[in-house]
């Protein structure tokens, strides 16, 4: 069932699966939109309805581009579903750049929050080149100067690539992110739009300690994107980590089952 949650001239449109009682919110990865978790509708949708959201510049959500996405905007999307399906608790699943949106959610609800699942989570090691790219106002620039004029750009990823400074996959993802002048546009857009959005590490492992909340994180072996020894930053005791036979992709067919499989302790 298609619906829109209103931000005034800027409405983000959300995907609905499953009609269970508790109440699972989820943010997709870039580049994707909500329905990348209707896989989970039939498996998970006794126990939760879902609700997956298309993010800013996303999907079928109208969102201006330039128009920032912070925590305002985070508490009122939250707050709007909470309202809408008469819930006032949930739980949380994302994916690469939903993952980083799910903890920005967390920080801002966190004694509402039931559990949280996240795939290959963006937000919990400082990314460089995102910083250089969208806080100093030279990054800015350039950032933009390359959206028309990528050469230089090229050349440089080239050459880190060449002398081994980061992997084969990465090269050869940055390159098909940055192909076209399109992908260089929705990059600089999307990136510009969540620049509000810091997520503070220490503040997150408090919050789970403090409401004992359920965390599983999923990694994959061969991700050169989020890489696995990302998870170390949450120690047994706060988080269970999840190492896949995988790259970046994590979520598939088999997943669901998998999901299904973590969230039965919880009910015993």
């Amino acid at each position: 069932m298609p619906d829109f949650i209103p931000f005034n001239d800027a409405p983000l449109h959300y995907r609905q699966w499953g009609g269970g009682p508790e109440l699972l919110i989820a943010f997709h990865g870039y580049g994707e939109s909500g329905a990348q978790f209707e896989l989970f509708g039939q498996t998970l949708g006794q126990q939760f309805t879902i609700i997956a959201v298309d993010l800013p510049l996303h999907g079928r959500s109208e969102w201006p581009a330039g128009k920032p996405f912070g925590s305002d905007e985070i508490y009122t999307l939250i707050d709007h579903i909470l309202e809408t399906f008469k819930q006032d608790r949930f739980s949380l699943m994302g994916y690469s750049l939903g993952g980083k949106i799910c903890l920005a959610v967390l920080s801002r609800f966190p004694g509402q929050v039931d559990r949280i699942i996240l795939f290959a989570p963006d937000g919990i090691r400082q990314n460089v080149w995102y910083n250089l790219a969208v806080y100093p106002s030279i990054g800015v620039k350039y950032f933009r100067h390359i959206i028309d004029r990528p050469q230089l750009f090229f050349r440089i990823i080239d050459l880190l690539r060449k002398f081994r400074v980061i992997s084969a996959s990465l090269h050869k993802f940055t390159r098909w992110q940055m192909e076209t002048r399109e992908k260089r546009q929705k990059v600089y857009d999307v990136w510009m739009t969540i620049k509000p959005i810091h997520i503070d590490l220490r503040a997150i492992r408090s919050i789970l300690r403090q409401y004992r909340l359920p965390a599983h994180l999923f990694f994959g072996r061969y991700d050169k994107i989020i890489p696995p020894a990302i998870g170390d930053a949450f120690p047994p005791d706060l988080a269970r980590v999840h190492i896949l036979d995988k790259g970046h992709q994590l979520i598939d067919e088999a997943t669901p089952s998998l999901i299904l499989s973590l969230l039965k302790p919880d009910h015993d």
